[in-house]
């Protein structure tokens, strides 16, 4: 049987942002300059926090007639797709057909502070 090893000490952690409640965060990606595209199963919305500077987060982009996002991916550097829906959390039922597929380029962001969807 596998031993099961755990780190000591263990890694330190801290908060780096709090979206307020009911938020459900559902997925994360990471800029190769260490900021995090943040998507929400509650939203369908894209924002971009800053760990060197938590309180400058950032709303990237909401998006049209879906309820919120199911997932993001970096295709190449700075160009992420994301997927959204129209679903409801509290039965995860999903409404067939109502899924879509976004391009969000953040080549220009730091010049320009905006995203191209």
């Amino acid at each position: 049987m596998a031993e099961i090893s755990v780190l000591d000490p263990l890694l330190p952690s801290r908060v780096v942002h709090q979206f307020p409640l009911p938020s459900w965060v559902e997925n994360l990606a990471i800029r190769s300059n260490g900021q995090i595209l943040v998507t929400f199963s509650s939203a369908p919305e894209v924002f971009l926090v800053d760990p060197a500077d938590p309180s400058k987060t950032v709303l990237i982009h909401k998006f049209p007639d879906v309820a919120g996002m199911a997932g993001i991916i970096e295709v190449e550097h700075d160009k992420f797709y994301v997927a959204g829906g129209n679903f409801d959390l509290s039965t995860l039922v999903n409404q067939t057909g109502s899924y879509k597929l976004w391009e969000v380029d953040m080549a220009n962001f730091e010049s320009d502070g905006k995203a191209v969807v």
